[in-house]
């Protein structure tokens, strides 16, 4: 299995606050570029190995030069990256000068209990695992990034979770569902 390694750089913040945002795309240099070719398509041949899908869209990550905390307020600068350059130069990497944006959350059930997720990796080696909901943000349906609707994108795949269905009072109602994800033909409502 291949070594995930995330960094957390800060957490539990009221505010966060997007300085700007650059939908370009990060530029990374030629020899880099041909190492992306050649894991794109190393990863493309494993998923496929196990009926999956790569994917290789894009991501919101973080400048992280332009990282601030002040005042239990996060403040950063934004841009576009691809998977492929988050999975295959950055993730590991601690001084990276651009880290893709997660989200994730704790799901509980009316009844209080914890919901687990099938993950809908885009890696081989971490398809199909429990894990709480949580993936890369990418660009809301206004057009920019949204934690929010991020979020409730991840609890549809990821747990099969409709938000119109399964919310009553702000809280899942109980009852057998399953993760909605295309990429990993699991659709079991």
């Amino acid at each position: 299995m291949s070594n995930k390694s995330y960094h957390i750089v800060a957490d539990g913040f009221s505010s966060i606050r997007i300085r700007s945002y650059n939908s370009e795309l990060f530029k990374v240099s030629s020899d880099k570029k041909r190492y992306l070719d050649n894991f794109v398509e190393e990863q493309i041949k494993n998923a496929k190995a196990k009926g999956g899908l790569f994917y290789d869209g894009e991501l919101i990550g973080i400048l992280m030069d332009s990282f601030k905390i002040k005042n239990n307020e996060i403040s950063f600068d934004m841009q576009k990256i691809r998977y492929s350059q988050h999975s295959g130069l950055f993730r590991n990497d601690p001084n990276a000068p651009i880290q893709a944006v997660y989200v994730n959350g704790l799901t509980i059930t009316y009844d209080n209990k914890l919901i687990f997720g099938t993950t809908q990796a885009t890696e081989a080696d971490w398809m199909g695992k429990f894990n709480l909901p949580a993936g890369g943000l990418r660009i809301g349906p206004d057009g920019y990034p949204s934690l929010g609707s991020q979020f409730y994108e991840e609890i549809i795949e990821e747990l099969g979770i409709a938000p119109d269905y399964h919310i009553k009072d702000k809280q899942i109602i109980p009852g057998w569902i399953n993760g909605m994800s295309k990429r990993e033909g699991n659709y079991h409502l």
